[in-house]
């Protein structure tokens, strides 16, 4: 999954436009970035800490096989820390794919289902989904979910037919449990086009459609227009009164325009950011009204270069801070990990890298990764302490990596859930 566009047809690339502000290609322009994989620069120490009651759940590939043709088979295990007690190994099911707002556009181009479990299991929008379930049936070839929360329920159904049809992948509920964000893609055949769609819905007895918004990209003759929405895992603003999602440009090969859309009131979308040369999705909010965005910047160079960041802008438009930057050969390793999320309620990023390094056997300097804490106000940066492990290899085609690890989700209360 190591590049996130999901473009239907290929096409031609075009010489990007390049900007002062966009620190992440300057950094994967750069020739001392073409052989490995680094960190941004160390940033302040800080006496940061999880609230009391906020904990961390994340996996860990502990060592896996390598199999006959090369291919490396990790081995995750899962760990929670809480109130300053950590917890495992427990081994995670196999296989294992991870469900990040970074991963999210296989999701949305599969049609790989993401419904509520009555869990946090979407912690790009904090503790969001508790309490709110979905009960799948299937019926012949119908597959139904039932979404319920508090207020009441709404259904969606993915239809039987012969010839393609639209498909619901995806219901991400609101912050207050009120309401959902409901993603659908109907690729059409004969049409040569793509729809996507997000639709707000009122999670109540009603099911009151409030808002949505519907790109459509064309493709013919080896010429495309249009747009198509990236993720369907998309961000909710934290009082639950708007969204954020990305949006591919059909004019440039790695282009991504974030828009946000206000959850009611029938109002168009506006732009947060946009930036024709490189990839953008958003992974949270902040309470203080900023949000959190990962980004894949290419260069073309031999050999190519990818860069992927994790920054911060206000939502209202203005410069990115860059928080993290890692840099590796095209394509690059494993990027659904260099992901983080804004703790709940607060303006820190909890997130996965830094800049810590190690030494590859072949003499290349690499990133190994740790779990940190991230003040967006001061930009204090701490490990989080009780999260470390000793540091192991996999192979790659780029050489030996060290083993990922990632945020999974944020527990509180009980603990742990898978």
């Amino acid at each position: 999954m190591g590049d996130l566009r999901l473009s239907p047809t290929p096409r031609r690339r075009r010489s990007p436009r390049r900007s002062p502000r966009r620190s992440a290609r300057r950094l994967a322009a750069t020739s001392a970035l073409a052989l490995a994989l680094t960190s941004a620069c160390v940033p302040p120490a800080a006496d940061l800490s999880l609230p009391t009651g906020t904990g961390l759940q994340w996996v860990h590939d502990t060592g896996g096989t390598t199999d006959e043709n090369g291919t490396y088979h990790e081995a995750y295990a899962r760990f929670t820390l809480l109130d300053g007690v950590t917890n495992g190994p427990t081994p995670v099911e196999t296989p294992y794919l991870p469900l990040t707002p970074t991963a999210g556009g296989a999701y949305a181009s599969y049609g790989f289902p993401v419904f509520p479990d009555g869990t946090a299991r979407f912690p790009w929008n904090g503790f969001a989904g508790e309490g709110v379930t979905t009960a799948t049936t299937v019926t012949g070839g119908t597959t139904t979910y039932v979404v319920t929360g508090a207020g009441g329920s709404c259904t969606f159904a993915n239809l039987s037919t012969t010839g393609p049809m639209p498909r619901t992948s995806a219901a991400i509920p609101s912050p207050d449990g009120g309401k959902l964000a409901v993603f659908t893609r109907f690729a059409d055949p004969d049409a040569n086009s793509i729809r996507t769609t997000i639709t707000i819905y009122a999670l109540d007895a009603s099911c009151t459609r409030l808002n949505g918004v519907t790109t459509t990209w064309n493709s013919f003759a080896g010429s495309v227009s249009g747009a198509m929405i990236v993720s369907s895992l998309t961000v909710w603003s934290p009082d639950s009164a708007s969204i954020l999602y990305p949006v591919n440009l059909a004019t440039a090969r790695d282009g991504t325009r974030l828009e946000r859309l206000a959850a009611s009131g029938g109002s168009t979308p506006t732009t947060v950011l946009e930036d024709p040369s490189s990839t953008i999705l958003p992974l949270g909010w902040s309470s203080a009204g900023r949000a959190l965005i990962f980004r894949i910047s290419r260069s073309t160079g031999t050999p190519p270069v990818a860069a992927t960041s994790l920054e911060t802008l206000p939502i209202g438009g203005g410069h990115t801070k860059v928080i993290d930057v890692h840099t590796s050969l095209v394509p690059p390793t494993r990027s659904e990990f260099h992901v983080g999320y804004f703790l709940p309620g607060t303006s820190q990023v909890v997130y996965s890298g830094g800049p810590r390094t190690a030494t590859a056997g072949d003499g290349r300097t690499v990133a190994w990764p740790q779990l940190r804490i991230h003040d967006d106000t001061t930009d204090a940066d701490v490990v989080v302490p009780g999260t470390d492990a000793p540091l192991a290899w996999h192979p790659t085609p780029s050489g030996d990596m060290p083993n990922g690890r990632f945020l999974e989700r944020f527990i509180h209360g009980t603990g742990a859930t898978t």
